[in-house]
């Protein structure tokens, strides 16, 4: 059998439904995606940045990858620094946190007393200086948004000196906005945390909300969508209840500050004509070529995502679709 044929054959229909009635193949699952393409490039030592559009629930991800990286089949020494919801992460505490994560990989004869001041060729000097086949520790700084102005001069630095560098000696990821990871961190291939897709959304819901029907969460989920602080939101407001929403507005009264945010996103493209004619083009549509001057804000406001290799742009979600047209009404 030729190749092609080959291919045919592994996908088609009789071979996913090869593997069980319950089982199937998720090529949607693109949050999934982008967690085994974070863990690949922090096991390479490379800086990358991660951009984080609202409701996306970017500290449930993080943590869970970190956690991943520490204790899977390869793990690898891995660090999480966050601000406190609220707060801000100053030079001194992402100091610490550096001078932590390279402890943690250099013998334990070697580590010495922990260090309040860890400056840019201190640092880089000691992590060049680990031997080959030594392992590198990965580092994750969230919320690049909440950083002090002088933490924000240090990690730039810090990434620039990552970059570099001879040889990879320690993988750094940033993550926040996009504006805010753009300042610290110009890596041009930067990746963007997505959103789940159905089949993850729906998954979720029936392990978390055991009394609800089958039924009634496949609904819900053509009703909300798929963003995962909708999702998870909905998990914290409707856990222990066999009644879940069945109308928009239910929807929207248990999402409580994200309903606001919601409109909010939406009321700013109502006032300003030119973003609002952009939403109406792509709610009739499921992909636009990309007009970056309209584009930009719609992504910051957490409406749309933009196909950056292909230059197009869609809706983010089908519960902004249905708010914007029954805002309409």
């Amino acid at each position: 059998m030729i190749r092609q044929e080959r291919r045919k054959v592994l996908h088609s229909k009789k071979r996913s439904n090869s593997i069980g009635p319950h089982l199937h193949w998720s090529e949607a699952a693109e949050r999934a995606r982008c967690a085994r393409q974070i863990r690949g490039r922090a096991r390479m030592g490379h800086p990358l940045t991660v951009a984080c559009p609202p409701w996306s629930e970017p500290k449930r991800f993080l943590d869970r990858l970190v956690l991943d990286l520490n204790v899977g089949d390869w793990p690898i020494p891995a660090f999480h620094l966050t601000a406190p919801h609220g707060s801000t992460i100053d030079a001194r505490r992402l100091s610490q946190g550096l001078d932590g994560a390279l402890r943690s990989v250099l013998p334990e004869s070697q580590r010495g007393a922990p260090r309040i001041h860890l400056d840019r060729e201190q640092w880089m000097r000691e992590l060049l200086n680990l031997q080959a086949g030594d392992v590198r520790p990965f580092i994750v700084v969230s919320g690049a948004e909440s950083l002090s102005p002088g933490a924000r001069d240090l990690l730039r630095a810090w990434v620039h000196a990552l970059s570099e560098a001879p040889h990879p000696v320690c993988g750094l990821l940033v993550s926040g906005e996009r504006g805010s990871i753009a300042d610290i961190a110009p890596i041009k291939h930067d990746l963007a945390l997505a959103d789940y897709c159905a089949d993850e959304a729906r998954l979720l819901l029936q392990a978390e909300l055991h009394r609800a029907s089958p039924s009634a969460i496949q609904q819900l989920v053509r009703l909300c969508g798929a963003m995962p602080g909708v999702i998870h939101r909905l998990i914290e407001s409707c856990r222990g209840s066999r009644l879940l929403p069945s109308t928009l507005d239910e929807v929207m009264h248990e999402l409580g500050p994200i309903s606001d945010e919601l409109r909010a996103a939406l009321e700013e493209c109502q006032w300003q004509k030119a973003l609002g004619e952009r939403i109406d083009t792509l709610t009739q549509t499921q992909a636009a070529a990309s007009v970056p001057d309209l584009d930009d804000r719609l992504t910051e406001l957490g409406l749309v995502t933009n196909d950056l290799e292909h230059g197009r742009t869609r809706i983010r979600d089908p519960l902004i679709t249905r708010l914007w047209h029954h805002g309409d009404q």
